[in-house]
């Protein structure tokens, strides 16, 4: 099905940074009992697959599926991503009057993809993918942002080089973990951030949201130099995924206003603007009120 920010192959939708911040990759939606019985782990990559055909995707599981349906989004193409064009799996059969083919009636499995590494490029300016089993690309504000996974050798510090060629010299800064499997990377022109790799074979990768910011157009200052590797700043707290689009506001920040007092839609779009403009987060911010009231909940038993 659709999700609310992109139509269709996003040909036009794509070129909207705001659009790209809600959903900025393809995802298979699932009960959690169905990801714990296929072994898969949220924010893993599954498999997903048909008698007729194969398609990947980052799982995930909102609460919002019964057990036994899965969901996932007909936006991307080869396109914007590799392997998750979700009509490569669709039953092919077609209404004799609309074409409409058989989206919501493909019987279908899901299953773990065993990646040896997994990893996410910002750069300034579009790279190609590297040679990898999944990857997934969107535009940001300022950026492009390249998410991957794969089983063969992972992206470093050269591949980046060869891949994003650079007038004059760059500046790069550099970390490797030969134990873990952990490669981070950034290059910079005159102070200015040009790109930034990271990539892991056990562990979990920084937000994106913070790195994303540094993208503009002056030299980075030597506090944001100096936590570029780490992903995150300690004064300035990851937003999350973007929930609305029409302000920028994440779901980290609703679930911290959530916490504090905020019980409501209402009050949520009073203390932050969340959801009082084109309104259609407003079913994703009540979702995470939800959550957030459940967990009080579960807490008081405890």
């Amino acid at each position: 099905g659709r999700m609310r920010d992109q139509w269709h192959t996003m040909t036009r939708t794509a070129r909207a940074a705001a659009l790209n911040a809600h959903e900025p990759e393809p995802f298979v939606d699932a009960h959690p009992q169905d990801l714990r019985t296929a072994g898969i782990g949220a924010g893993k990559i599954a498999r997903v697959t048909s008698r007729w055909g194969t398609v990947l995707a980052r799982a995930r599981s909102t609460g919002e599926l019964p057990q036994g349906m899965l969901f996932m989004p007909i936006h991307w193409s080869e396109c914007f991503a590799k392997q998750s064009r979700v009509g490569a799996a669709v039953n092919p059969v077609v209404d004799a009057q609309s074409g409409e083919p058989e989206f919501k009636h493909t019987p279908v499995r899901i299953e773990p993809v065993d990646m040896e590494w997994h990893g996410f490029l910002l750069s300034r300016v579009p790279v190609a993918a590297p040679a990898c089993e999944w990857w997934a690309e969107t535009r940001g504000d300022g950026h492009h942002r390249l998410e991957f996974a794969g089983r063969d050798a992972p992206p470093d510090a050269s591949w980046l080089r060869q891949a994003l060629p650079l007038r004059g010299d760059a500046d790069s800064i550099e970390f490797l973990d030969v134990g873990t499997g952990s490669c981070r990377v950034a290059l910079l022109t005159d102070g200015v951030l040009q790109a930034c790799l990271m990539v892991a074979r056990n562990g979990a990768l920084p937000g994106r949201h913070w790195l994303a910011s540094l993208f503009h157009p002056h030299p980075l200052s030597e506090a944001d130099r100096a936590a570029l590797l780490g992903g995150e700043r300690s004064d300035r707290p990851d937003p999350g995924a973007m929930v609305c689009a029409c302000f920028g506001v994440g779901a980290k920040t609703i679930g911290e206003a959530v916490r504090h007092g905020c019980a409501d839609v209402a009050a949520v779009g009073n203390q932050l603007k969340a959801g009082t403009n084109c309104g259609s987060c407003r079913p994703e911010i009540q979702r995470l009120i939800n959550e957030q009231s459940s967990r009080n909940l579960e807490a008081m038993a405890t």
